[in-house]
C-alpha cells in the first residue's frame, strides 16, 4: 500500500509542489496501522516515523519501540521493501505515532532539543493515563518547552 503511495504521490502532489519550490525537498511520512480487536493484534508500517506501544503494566509501564521501513516518500532513496511489524496488545496498552518535530523543537531558554530521552520519559511518566490525558500533557509540555521560540518542525501525533 504505501508503495503504492509512494508512485501516486510522485506522480501528482510532488511534481506541482516541486515545481514551485526548487529548494526544498517534497516529501511525505506515512504510517499504517492495522488493528484486529478480537485477536489483539496490530500490524505497522511505516516510511520514517516508528510506533510507540506503552505496555499497560501498573506497576512498571513498559515502552517498546518499533523502528520504521526507511525514508518519506517521494525520497529519492525510498525503498519498497517497508518491513511489517506485527504485535499483540493487551488491554491498557497505548499506541502512539508521532513525528520527529517534537524531538528536533528547540527550548526557549538554551535553545537545546526536546529529545528523544526526554520524550521516551515523559511517555513513560503519563502510560497509565487515559488517551485524552495523555494527548493533553503531550501538547503542555510541548508547550512549556517551546515557550515563545519558533517551531522548526512539523508536529504530528496520533493515539
Amino acid at each position: 500500500m504505501i508503495v503504492e503511495v509512494n508512485k501516486h504521490f510522485i506522480q501528482t502532489i510532488g511534481k506541482e509542489l516541486q515545481a514551485h519550490t526548487s529548494t526544498m525537498a517534497v516529501e511525505m511520512e506515512i504510517s499504517v496501522c492495522m488493528v484486529n480487536r478480537k485477536e489483539r493484534t496490530v500490524k505497522f508500517a511505516s516510511t520514517h516515523s516508528p510506533l510507540y506501544h506503552l505496555k499497560g503494566n501498573e506497576n512498571a509501564p513498559e515502552l517498546e519501540v518499533y523502528k520504521s521501513g526507511g525514508k518519506a516518500v517521494a525520497n529519492r532513496r525510498f525503498t519498497p521493501n517497508i518491513p511489517v511489524v506485527e504485535l499483540k496488545v493487551e488491554k491498557g496498552d497505548r499506541l502512539i505515532f508521532a513525528t520527529d518535530g517534537k524531538f528536533d523543537q528547540l527550548s526557549e531558554v538554551d535553545k537545546k532539543r526536546f529529545g528523544q530521552k526526554q520524550f521516551f520519559k515523559l511517555l513513560l511518566g503519563i502510560a497509565k493515563d487515559n488517551m485524552e490525558a495523555i494527548h493533553e500533557m503531550l501538547e503542555q509540555s510541548y508547550k512549556d518547552w517551546q515557550g515563545i521560540a519558533q517551531q522548526i518542525d512539523d508536529i504530528t501525533k496520533i493515539g
